[in-house]
């Protein structure tokens, strides 16, 4: 049994793994020494731990494995297992981003990809079909933009993206949620159709993330939504 941890700047989340199957999935919410006690209570001992970690960093969850004698591998830009499935990782790319290209140039080896991540920001990592790394964007994912509307204005409210958000919004919830939420979506479609008019028609796009939005059908279409991209990725390079 293969135990993955991806830890994110907002939450962190495990998966159990038998071979290839899925077997387990939670969010994190108590410590890490509750958390990995359940899991060998009600599991057993995991053979391999593999962590993405992007939150810096975790002098209690190093302490809890190293008690429970479970050996971790942390990926990062430099990882050298990763380097066989793309080339060009750029310097610094979080663990999140290289796990979830990793799993999308898996699940189609042989097409321009499109990585989407929806989390803390929204991050797009663009991979050519002969498996060259081009680069990609990062922008504040729906926390953050409406968390950034209340702590630099006087008067807006803190609110959450969960919940009604129209186009045209009646009153200042709806308003800032619309905005937002309708944002990330116009922005995710701007950008999918921007590359699939300029140089990548036949463009696979991977979506993955917390805030898990409806796209117009021309972009749906191409779309691939899997939330356990991370895990997937890690296993791949590990294996």
């Amino acid at each position: 049994m293969t135990l993955v941890i991806d830890i994110g700047n907002t939450s962190a989340k495990y998966a159990l793994y038998r071979g290839e199957r899925l077997a387990h999935f939670e969010r994190i919410t108590g410590s890490w020494a509750t958390t990995l006690s359940h899991i060998v209570a009600n599991f057993g001992t995991p053979e391999r731990v593999l962590i993405s970690n992007v939150a810096g960093p975790q002098p209690e969850l190093e302490a809890v494995l190293d008690s429970l004698r479970m050996e971790a591998q942390w990926l990062t830009w430099q990882t050298p297992e990763a380097q066989r499935f793309f080339n060009g990782i750029p310097e610094g790319l979080g663990a999140d981003r290289l796990a979830a290209d990793v799993a999308a140039r898996v699940m189609a080896p042989d097409s321009d990809v499109l990585v989407v991540d929806a989390g803390t920001c929204l991050t797009f990592d663009l991979i050519r079909a002969d498996g060259q790394y081009l680069g990609g964007s990062i922008s504040p994912g729906a926390w953050l933009r409406l968390k950034a509307m209340h702590d630099h204005t006087a008067a807006l409210p803190l609110i959450t993206p969960q919940g009604d958000a129209p186009v045209i919004g009646t009153d200042i919830f709806t308003a800032m949620r619309g905005g937002c939420v309708n944002g990330m979506r116009w922005e995710i479609e701007g950008y999918v159709r921007h590359l699939l008019q300029n140089g990548y028609p036949h463009l696979r796009v991977f979506y993955t993330g917390g805030d898990d939005l409806q796209l117009a059908a021309d972009v749906d279409a191409c779309v691939i939504r899997n939330p356990y991209l991370i895990f997937l990725g890690l296993l791949a390079i590990y294996d």
